[in-house]
């Protein structure tokens, strides 16, 4: 009779331990991308409704965020309003996503793309003066994909 562990009952343990770790790391990257596309929502939110406050106060809608923020100053983040390094007055880059604001004094819209879609994200995001958030998990979100 012979004791000990045989090759294949070791090669079992180290397959299943892999597996675990292969699905924990999968679950990760989908909780990143999710906390990502929370992050990119409540933005779109936040700049919606500042542009509310903005067009209520001044007759007319914010051109650029430089000028939202200074008519809106608890908007605060300053990556959120573009005016950090990287940002400009139209685009900056936060929770992952990439932010392209088009605004004259009439209209308004914003939109929201994954950095890399499918780890960044898996949807992308626009609002407009109707302030409904709509989504699109294949290509860039408009007025015509449905809300969320």
């Amino acid at each position: 009779m012979q004791r000990g562990v045989s090759i294949l009952a070791v090669a079992a343990v180290i397959f299943v331990v892999l597996l675990i770790a292969v699905a924990a790391l999968t679950c990760v990257v989908d909780t990143k991308s999710a906390a990502n596309e929370g992050g990119a929502t409540a933005a779109l939110r936040a700049l919606s409704s500042a542009e509310a406050d903005f067009a209520k106060a001044n007759g007319h809608f914010a051109e650029s965020l430089k000028d939202l923020r200074a008519g809106h100053a608890d908007l605060g983040d300053s990556v959120l309003s573009g005016l950090a390094e990287g940002g400009s007055p139209t685009n900056f880059t936060k929770y992952g996503y990439e932010f392209k604001y088009v605004a004259n004094k009439v209209t308004f819209h914003i939109t929201a793309d994954p950095v890399t879609r499918g780890k960044t994200g898996t949807r992308s995001f626009y609002v407009d003066e109707s302030a409904i958030i709509r989504a699109n998990a294949t290509t860039s979100a408009t007025a015509t994909d449905n809300p969320i």
